[in-house]
């Protein structure tokens, strides 16, 4: 079992396991990172853990329930052998199963038994690959009985370095840095060079890392280094702790094994795809056989066009060739050469679903200590030749501006840098990619305010009825809107573009009512203290002379980002500030029979800037990351060097050199 408390910190306490009579059966204590480890043979019924919290209050949670037949496996992981136990329910002994030991999806080892009450079976932990492995118990239709994660410590040799010897003595500023290596032939590793004087934050983890442990485990591992420091029976307890609170099953058995039947979300990419499927936009639209035609082009001037035709459910496709970068892209659909309006759904969302940061995560590490040209206690100082300021350029000292007076034509900066919304705000929503989204899958665009309450909980408003909106035009109240809307019980200010106010709708789960204020900044003042006097909060706009509904954005396709601030310095009266950010609107924005998006290509490479110093010469140079190279490749006796130019103030690095070989083991500095 894995303890955390709300903000994802490990809680080390104690607890006790008990039947559904109430009867202790066993008892649980958590270590100093949350963990714990009990054995409980269940009786048939519920059972329940009861553990007292930071507070302590106690708790109680209900464990999984109890299957009535099958297999129960167990790995003792403290020995020179790893010794694994099977216990086996009456209906299913003297039964042929089979067992098998997988690695990184590979199956190592497999063999079978005829199930009986007891097996022990001993797993020679020097024929085990390193890292995360998974044993699998399985019977002969391939269904899994049971199944259990270990991980075996990553012997270190010396070969698995990555060796820099520096040829320079002592850095000099803007002077040349030159590093040989030696490690395994025809190995390509990532280098990168960091003035170590700048460093305000640390790092933990590597590719070995990465590739042996943390892929394998779900969510955070707090100083994963540890797992690769010793194989000693501390270092093996806490490993198997690890695998049995955090473990998960990268690879689907039941996939492998032919017990789900692999479907292919899409199709194979030997080339560049555009596909999806058109959904209507009225119900009396069919989407058979509609023509399709895609225009797309970016920056550099390079155009594309083709045209399709959608099948009689409505998916399309189109080929492209290989691409670069971000491009602009339009979608027409018409039928018998006239526009017609679908919504086009594009598969293209495949990106993992979001998951929340702790804090732990998030914590600010130790900065990294420099590991070359390292200057120690008692070492004699370089000494540099003098040269006349007439003959050299000289680096003077860093001045740290502290104010910087601004120069605007317009106030246009104001009203749209998010810095107002953003400084304060726990809550960020990128409204465009939000709105792509949605039509990537064929859904109908809906209210800024439909968005929300459907996206957060904390709207207290789940159904989505009486939001805010414009009253209609003919109901005399021009410029007047209607609705309600909370966040966590508490009344909000919605504030577009930073702006002064101009507009005050009163939002929150009282009165439903809105009221257009002067353009005098002074009356503005008096009417929003009253406003908050009573408790009500309002929209805000920085649309001066504005008035009724075409002010206040209320689709999503007019909103950029939006930021949520609950706690703002700037309220007393309790409520929540959203801030939101538009585009500018343009009148040709929307056309009928037309998707406007874009088409994202492979990434250009990026190639690190450095000045050659051996042409012009040394100048004020305050390069954090002092050099990076990803490709550097070593000779066939495992040799290589990196050069680069140091900035002006460096003193001390660190590098990091991180790579595969060719048969896939990991080097790492």
């Amino acid at each position: 079992m894995l303890a955390v408390n709300d903000n994802g910190r490990p809680h080390q306490a104690k607890g006790t396991i008990v039947n559904t009579q109430g009867e202790m059966v066993a008892t649980v204590e958590t270590d100093s990172l949350g963990r714990g480890l009990f054995t409980v043979t269940p009786d048939g019924g519920a059972l329940t853990l009861k553990m007292a919290n930071l507070k302590g209050k106690e708790q109680t949670f209900t464990l999984p329930e109890a299957k009535g037949e099958g297999c129960a496996l167990t790995l003792d992981m403290m020995g020179e052998n790893i010794l694994a136990t099977l216990q086996c329910s009456p209906k299913v002994c003297n039964r042929l199963l089979g067992y098998a030991i997988m690695n990184n999806g590979n199956i190592i080892f497999c063999d079978t038994l005829t199930s009986s009450p007891l097996i022990e079976l001993e797993l020679h932990r020097d024929k085990m690959k390193e890292g995360v492995n998974q044993f699998t118990l399985f019977n002969s239709h391939g269904q899994i009985l049971a199944d259990r994660l270990f991980f075996i410590y990553p012997q270190p040799t010396p070969a698995d370095s990555i060796v820099f010897t520096p040829v320079q003595s002592y850095l000099k500023p803007c002077g040349k840095v030159d590093l040989d290596v030696q490690t395994l032939p025809n190995t390509t590793f990532s280098f990168s060079a960091i003035d170590a004087g700048t460093m305000t934050n640390g790092k933990q983890g590597n590719m070995k890392t990465w590739m042996l442990l943390s892929s394998e485990v779900r969510g955070y591992i707090n100083n994963v280094e540890y797992y690769f420091e010793s194989d000693d029976q501390e270092h093996r307890k806490n490993a198997d702790l690890l695998m049995l609170t955090q473990g998960w099953r990268r690879y689907d058995w039941n996939l492998m094994t032919g017990q789900t039947a692999f479907e292919k979300p899409q199709p194979i990419e030997d080339k560049f795809y555009l596909f999806g499927k058109l959904e209507p936009y009225r119900k009396r639209n069919e989407v058979s056989f509609v023509n399709l035609q895609a225009f797309l082009y970016n920056e550099s001037g390079q155009s594309l066009s083709g045209e399709t035709k959608t099948d009689s459910l409505g998916n399309y496709a189109f080929a492209l060739p290989f691409l670069d970068g971000e491009w602009k892209m339009q979608i027409f659909t018409r039928i018998d050469d006239k526009r017609k309006t679908f919504r086009v759904g594009i598969d293209r969302q495949f990106s993992p679903v979001p998951r929340y940061i702790t804090p732990v995560e998030a914590s600010v590490q130790k900065p990294l200590l420099p590991n070359m040209f390292v200057v120690k206690p008692g070492d004699p100082e370089p000494e540099e030749e003098f040269i006349p300021i007439t003959q050299k350029n000289h680096v003077l000292a860093n001045v740290t501006v502290k104010a910087k007076r601004r120069y605007f034509t317009n106030d246009d900066w104001r009203y749209k840098n998010e810095a107002f919304g953003s400084k304060y705000a726990t809550l960020f929503y990128d409204i465009d990619r939000e709105r792509e989204n949605m039509l990537d899958r064929g859904e109908a665009e809906p209210t800024l305010f439909e968005f929300l309450c459907k996206k957060n909980a904390l709207f207290n408003n789940p159904e989505c009825k009486d939001l805010p909106s414009p009253m209609p035009p003919d109901s005399n109240a021009g410029g007047m809107w209607e609705g309600k809307m909370a966040y966590a019980n508490r009344p909000i200010k919605w504030i577009v573009d930073n702006g002064e106010t101009q507009m005050v709708l009163d939002t929150a789960l009282a009165e439903p009512v809105a009221r257009i204020l002067g353009t005098s900044p002074k009356n503005e003042n008096l009417f929003i203290e009253w406003m908050e006097d009573e408790g009500k909060y309002a929209m805000v706009s920085s649309n001066v002379g504005s008035t009724g509904d075409g002010f206040f954005p209320q689709w999503m396709e007019e909103v950029k980002t939006l930021y949520i601030v609950p706690e703002s310095p700037r309220e007393s009266m309790g409520a929540v500030r959203i801030y939101l950010y538009t585009h500018k609107k343009f009148p040709t924005a929307s056309q009928k029979g037309l998707r406007r998006t874009y088409y994202q290509g492979f990434n250009i490479p990026s190639t690190f800037q450095m000045e050659d110093y051996n042409v012009i010469p040394p100048m004020a140079d305050f390069r954090r990351t002092i050099y990076w190279d990803p490709t550097v490749t070593t000779d066939a006796q495992g040799r290589a060097r990196v050069s680069f130019f140091n900035n002006s103030t460096c003193t001390g690095m660190y590098i990091s050199a991180e790579g595969l070989t060719p048969d896939g083991k990991c080097v790492i500095h």
